[in-house]
């Protein structure tokens, strides 16, 4: 229910649906940034692969990752920013306890 309610308010506050896209794109673009990280972290720490395996594999993977980062980044003021402060509120809460 709390999800439902948060969802039609969103909608309702965006206004247009090219504002709720450009939040929806920054945020998808931002998880695959953080999905590549982990992926790199979890193959360095936990598989214990050498650096030399990884980089083949993780590169081009934040080549394309990255551009399109970069591609969505100017969309903050038009909505982009919606998902950045849902991501801070979860930080904040995930570090206070």
């Amino acid at each position: 229910l709390a999800s439902l309610s948060l969802s039609v308010l969103l909608t309702a506050v965006f206004g247009s649906s090219a504002r709720l896209a450009a939040a929806y794109g920054l945020a998808v673009t931002m998880d695959a940034v953080v999905t590549s990280t982990l992926t790199t972290i979890v193959l360095l720490h936990v598989w214990k692969w050498r650096p030399i395996l990884i980089v083949p594999i993780i590169v081009p993977l934040y080549v394309v990752d990255l551009s399109f980062l970069s591609a969505t980044i100017v969309k903050i003021p038009e909505g982009g920013w919606v998902p950045l402060v849902i991501a801070s509120v979860a930080c904040l809460g995930m570090n206070t306890y």
